[in-house]
């Protein structure tokens, strides 16, 4: 038997050792490497708030005429409000004829079509839309592409518009959007072709589901137990036990300072996926019976009004007074919704750290793409650096809030410590240092936090390096600390940016994920109702 075992392990340790040694570096750069500097997040600009004044009070009709006149059997897929960067607005209409997906874009003051993007006006909205100096090298239409290319799912005909310089950008423009909808550069590239290795689609590139990842895993876990039993079988019956030994299996055997944890993963369910418009969801409430979420930074100042069946947008709100710059959470009491603008992961040290309050009879009384006026609270923290050497560096970003009597929790998503930091601020209007009060292991980063007003018990969200997700549920703790009562650890299963939680009741929660690569954008409902009495009553 072990002679058997060792030829197994052997040649299979052999014929799959390079595909060990590809998923460990493709882990690491994954791991090292930020997500949105791979993406182009990092150079490019963000849209400019729009206010109603700033839309047309009429043309729409007109210039929908005109499309129908050329369009006549086109089915309708979606309609908004655009701006391309320095130039006019416009209503850009995504329709589907003949069985194929096509773009238009409607000129609300001259009531007609515009026409498409030519190559130069490509290279322009290229330049315009990206923070950094930059020089066209080339301008080329892509009217189609293969499933690899790195433009792959993404609305054509399209201007692939390469920059000059080292880092090798590549800006893609719509030609019948005149909109960016991919940056891609030297770090995408690697980060592309190394998840291709780690999940051995080598056409797609996005199928984690397909037979050759299949086969490798299970053939994997043949030569880790093969492994394993040639060590059982091989050892020596009679074994020295050394003191530093003793001191492992004893700190292996002590409970962890972090709190209790359940023994299996649980599984949330799907409800819905987001639509479009909340691909990027960073924050929710359930108020009223209704989903409200926002999108992070560069989405706008909107709160969404949506349906917890299927989220639909049902009213969309914008909050006066304030820019999008990066929303990460959102929190309620009685009668007033903050909303969190305080996102740091990118230089680490921002200076306008702030949570906008807006009354809960404004928003209740606001027409659909209406506005509502807002006060600011501004912060700082005490012992944040004056600056950070790297983007996702830092231990001062922060993604989730509770209103807890009175003040404002924030929990910090720490990026170097993978831990959380307690702060707490008055939830009035002004300007201050916010308080530290207390520190939590969380064995990872916390993004969304929740409170249950029938039971005062806290959730927080968040995930590892790895996508690997959890929940933290803090209980039976003294007024206004929550690290100092109970906490169980709930591991979740799946992978996803999950970003947003809610209690629905004491029972359930609304778990949102955004979109991450394949992963897609969506609502889930994870249900404690079982965990809890058995656990924390």
């Amino acid at each position: 038997m072990v002679r058997r075992a060792r030829v197994w392990h052997r040649w299979l340790g052999f014929v799959f050792g390079l595909q060990f040694l590809l998923w460990t570096l493709g882990g690491l750069y994954f791991s090292w490497t930020s997500l949105p500097n791979v993406r182009g997040d990092d150079i490019r600009k963000a849209p400019q708030p729009l206010s109603l004044a700033d839309l047309p009070s009429a043309g729409l009709g007109e210039a929908m005429s005109s499309f129908r006149g050329l369009h006549p059997k086109a089915e309708i897929l979606d309609l908004r409000w655009s701006e391309d960067v320095g130039k006019r607005g416009h209503f850009l209409v995504r329709y589907l004829e003949k069985g194929v997906e096509h773009h238009a874009r409607l000129d609300p003051e001259k009531a007609t079509l515009l026409p498409d993007i030519e190559p130069e006006e490509a290279g322009a909205i290229a330049l315009n839309g990206l923070t950094i100096p930059a020089r066209v090298a080339e301008v080329r239409l892509l009217e189609r592409v293969g499933q690899d290319h790195e433009y792959r799912e993404k609305p054509l005909p399209a201007y692939a518009v390469r920059l000059s310089g080292e880092k090798g950008y590549t800006v893609y423009v719509g030609r019948e959007t005149g909109q960016i909808h991919n940056i891609r550069n030297t770090k995408w590239r690697v980060f592309d072709f190394l998840w291709m290795l780690h999940i051995m689609d080598y056409r797609g590139r996005d199928d984690i589901n397909n037979r050759i990842l299949r086969l490798a895993s299970v053939l994997g876990l043949i030569t880790l137990a093969s492994g394993y039993l040639l060590f059982f079988l091989t050892r020596r019956r009679r074994r020295k036990i050394y003191p530093a030994a003793i001191l492992l299996l004893l700190l292996a055997a002590r409970p962890s300072d972090a709190g209790a944890q359940t023994q299996e993963r649980m599984r949330p369910r799907t409800r819905f996926q987001q639509v479009t418009a909340l691909e990027e969801n960073s924050g929710m409430i359930l108020w009223k019976g209704r989903l409200w979420q926002h999108v992070d930074g560069g989405g706008g100042p909107l709160l969404f009004e949506t349906d917890t069946t299927d989220g639909r947008i049902l009213r969309t709100v914008r909050v006066g007074g304030t820019a999008n710059r990066d929303w990460e959470d959102i929190a309620q009491d009685t009668a007033y919704i903050y909303v969190g603008d305080f996102g740091n992961n990118a230089d680490g040290a921002r200076k306008d750290l702030a949570i906008y309050r807006v009354r809960k009879a404004d928003i209740a009384a606001a027409p659909d793409n209406g506005e509502v006026p807002s006060q600011k609270i501004g912060f700082r923290y005490p012992d944040m650096p004056d600056s950070v050497a790297a983007p996702n560096r830092t231990d001062h970003d922060c993604e989730a809030m509770v209103c807890l009597d009175g003040r404002l929790l924030l929990f910090t998503k720490q990026w170097a410590s993978k831990a959380t930091v307690l702060y707490s601020l008055p939830a009035e209007p002004g300007e201050y240092t916010a308080e530290r009060l207390d520190s939590f292991d969380t064995d990872g980063m916390v993004t969304g936090a929740d409170i249950d007003p029938s039971t005062g018990r806290i959730v927080l969200t968040g995930y590892t390096p790895m996508l690997a997700r959890f929940l933290w549920l803090l209980y039976d703790f003294p007024g206004g600390m929550p690290f100092r009562g109970r906490h169980l650890r709930v591991p979740l299963a799946g992978p996803a940016q999950t970003e947003s939680v809610a209690f629905i009741d004491s029972d359930r929660l609304f778990l949102g994920s955004e979109r991450f690569r394949i992963l897609p954008a969506r609502i889930e409902i994870l249900e404690i109702g079982g965990l809890l009495p058995s656990r924390l009553e």
